[in-house]
C-alpha cells in the first residue's frame, strides 16, 4: 500500500509570539518545538492565536530564537487548525 502523503501547502510570512514553549522528540526520534496559545499576526490579516509547531530542519533553524514574548518572523503554513513553522524567511540582497 502506498504512503499516503500531504499536499504542499503555500507558505506565508507571519509575525509569531510564543506564551509558552514546548520542546520534545516525537515518537521517530525527530526534535520539535510546540508553542500553544502563540499569537500569530499575518501582513494584512487579522492577528490570530494558535499552536504552532516546527519540527526537524525547521525547528533547528528556529529552534534558538524561540523566546517567551518575543516576536519573531517565520515562513508558516496551516496544518489543520494548526500553523506549522517552515523556517525562516530569506533575507533580501540590499
Amino acid at each position: 500500500m502506498a504512503k499516503a502523503t500531504t499536499p504542499k501547502r503555500k507558505p506565508f510570512l507571519a509575525t509569531v509570539t510564543p506564551v509558552e514553549i514546548v520542546k520534545g522528540d516525537t515518537a521517530s526520534g525527530v526534535r520539535y518545538s510546540k508553542m500553544v496559545g502563540a499569537t500569530v499576526a499575518r501582513k494584512g490579516g487579522a492577528t490570530m492565536t494558535r499552536t504552532v509547531m516546527a519540527f526537524g530542519r525547521n525547528n533547528a533553524a528556529v529552534a534558538r530564537s524561540l523566546k517567551p514574548g518575543k516576536p519573531i518572523d517565520v515562513l508558516c503554513s496551516y496544518d489543520g487548525g494548526t500553523i506549522r513553522i517552515e523556517g525562516r524567511p530569506e533575507k533580501k540582497a540590499a
